[in-house]
């Protein structure tokens, strides 16, 4: 089910499987995101690929969250996408230009299958993620900083006038949100804070990492670091990590904020860290992306043509590379072992969850290209898949394929396999 005032015609290129998602054979003739020749050398080849019909207007930002696929675009609209079919949820307008790609988020809910959040410069928007719907929405008091962290009560946000601000916001949807709480903090929060458990993560432009409690502004504990952050923060049971201008990358405690270990790198950072499957990606303009071991703390390489994580599976890692290409590298060792151009303003979208690449045109066309020895996707499996789309996981039916099972290319699993289990 698409939910939106606007009339959206959604291409779906399956190869022989043109027929499945818009009814219309034949009717893509769209130039592929990534030819089939380029993925097929460096050992992929495409599972889906579908063009959203964005006339004059350009993609912003694209996420993948859980079991979506989100894209913004400039003018306002996103494009709520399910990633294991290329099928499309819903479509709604967020009200505004969009001027800044601010990543959503999903309500924490004990199911795993709360709204998603977005947050524009004024105003947040709160969405069913699956139906489209439109749970709340309201305009802020303030000049939002960055996007929203959110449980089913309460939700975290930063001003940009150097503020933290806690919002009672599911209680009345006829009204405005209640502020629950509001603290200064040293300069701008311009990231998403990060909510582990009963505790919300926070970091400020000028250099202050925080932890607070969400029900009544209880500091856990703040941590002062040198220089100033212009990324996130990424919170996980290793640790707290943070890059900062003055070179470091710092790992604090989650429970008490003491510093754990410091790298210090040869010149200042602007992006944040990934960490996934126990390693450590940091960008440092000039030297590459240095990788270290979460759990001996050692580095593990630098890649000199490196820029930005984007999937691994295993070993096997997928990076962007400085001329916004793609490298296939060994996580062990840091060697290149393949690399593949993308074409003129094609992104690659971080995907912490499995070796799959998303790639998405600014033109709104999207490829899903996965690993040889994966699934291909069926077409009784999209068609199961598409009777559940506004529906959440739980209540739909059992029977697509997911791409991230390598072992068993046969094996059934739920309809949508890609949630969280933990966080919503």
């Amino acid at each position: 089910m698409i939910k939106s005032g606007t009339v959206v015609c959604i291409l779906l290129i399956l190869g022989s499987f043109a027929d499945v998602g818009s009814g219309q054979p034949g009717v893509a003739t769209l130039p592929p995101v990534v030819g089939a020749e380029g993925l097929d050398r460096v050992g992929y080849h495409g599972f889906w690929e579908i063009a959203l019909p964005l006339g004059n207007d350009s993609v912003l930002g694209s996420h993948l969250l859980d079991e979506n696929l989100y894209v913004t675009t400039r003018a306002g609209f996103v494009f709520a996408i399910q990633a294991d079919t290329g099928l499309l949820r819903w479509v709604q307008n967020l009200g505004a230009t969009l001027v800044r790609d601010r990543a959503p988020t999903h309500v924490q809910t004990p199911s795993g299958e709360g709204p998603v959040v977005f947050v524009t410069h004024s105003a947040v928007r709160v969405f069913d993620r699956y139906s489209g719907d439109e749970v709340r929405s309201f305009e802020l008091p303030f000049p939002a900083g960055g996007g929203a962290v959110a449980n089913r009560d309460l939700m975290c946000l930063g001003s940009a006038a150097g503020r933290l601000h806690s919002l009672r916001w599911s209680a009345d949807p006829r009204s405005a949100a209640l502020q629950w709480w509001e603290v200064a903090v040293k300069g701008v929060v311009a990231s998403t804070p990060v909510s582990i458990f009963d505790r919300w993560y926070v970091v400020s432009s000028g250099g202050a990492v925080y932890c607070v409690r969400p029900e009544d502004k209880l500091l856990h504990w703040a941590s002062r670091i040198g220089g100033s952050v212009s990324g996130g923060l990424h919170v996980d049971e290793s640790g707290v990590y943070v890059a900062s201008t003055d070179r470091s990358l710092r790992v604090l405690d989650a429970d008490t904020g003491e510093r754990i270990r410091t790298y210090k790198l040869p010149g200042p950072l602007y992006d944040a860290p990934d960490v996934v499957q126990r390693t450590c990606y940091q960008h440092c303009p000039g030297a590459g992306l240095y990788a270290f071991d979460v759990d001996t703390r050692e580095q593990l390489w630098v890649g000199p043509h490196a820029r930005r994580f984007v999937a691994r599976a295993a070993e096997n890692l997928v990076l962007l590379s400085e001329t916004d290409g793609l490298l296939f590298v060994d996580n062990e060792t840091g060697t290149v072992r393949h690399t593949l151009d993308l074409p003129n303003r094609v992104s690659a979208v971080r995907n912490t969850r499995d070796g799959v690449l998303y790639l998405v045109a600014a033109d709104g066309r999207i490829a899903c290209a996965t690993p040889k020895g994966y699934p291909y996707l069926r077409r009784d499996a999209v068609r199961r898949s598409r009777a559940g789309l506004s529906q959440p996981p739980s209540a739909a039916q059992d029977g697509l394929v997911n791409p991230s099972i390598v072992n068993d290319p046969g094996q059934r699993v739920s309809s949508d396999p890609l949630r969280s289990a933990n966080r919503g």
